[in-house]
């Protein structure tokens, strides 16, 4: 895309750069498009209570919103986001959601660091527990083949270790 001409706004919308087009291989592709939610679903007189923005307003800690069991995260919440957030908020919210299954009223905390979690499954007593793993680093490309190249700089990492570091990732209530 580039820039076009100014409209009658005197802003310059984006257009298609014709034959810039490409493909690019990929075992896995998550759609973010950054388009505001679907809100279209609820009826008019939902009593669900929503901003100004059409998003949905929920109690910043457990993502509650002001009807009781119904929850709320993501671009639902916060409009356009980065899949990251959306991720971090699914999680806060399955444990808000389990204590209140639970009725356990007490502040859902995600950002202590836990040794520990109860996890709500078919079987009560399974225990989640995990150690706390700094980020790896990713290795680069050397600094005198970024001068003379397109290639990528940051060169990723090896499957098994990708995998690892997605895991520790997806663990949004951690720090370390």
């Amino acid at each position: 895309m580039e820039l076009g001409e100014p409209d009658d706004s005197g802003r310059r919308r984006p257009v298609p750069v014709p034959g810039s087009e490409t493909s690019v291989a990929a075992d896995t592709v998550i759609a973010a498009v950054g388009q505001a939610p679907d809100l279209s679903f609820l009826p008019p007189d939902s009593a669900l209570e929503r901003t100004r923005w059409e998003t949905l307003v929920v109690n910043s800690n457990t993502l509650a919103t002001n009807v009781s069991g119904v929850f709320a995260g993501g671009d639902f919440v916060t409009g356009p986001g980065m899949v990251v957030d959306a991720i971090a908020a699914g999680r806060r919210a399955a444990l808000a959601i389990d204590k209140f299954l639970r009725g356990d009223v007490s502040r859902v905390d995600v950002h202590e660091r836990k040794t520990g979690v109860v996890v709500a499954a078919a079987r009560s007593d399974v225990e989640e527990t995990w150690e706390t793993q700094r980020r790896l680093a990713v290795k680069t490309l050397p600094v005198a083949e970024r001068r003379t190249s397109f290639n990528e700089i940051e060169l990723g990492y090896p499957e098994d270790i990708a995998m690892r570091e997605a895991r520790r990732c997806l663990r949004c209530d951690l720090e370390g």
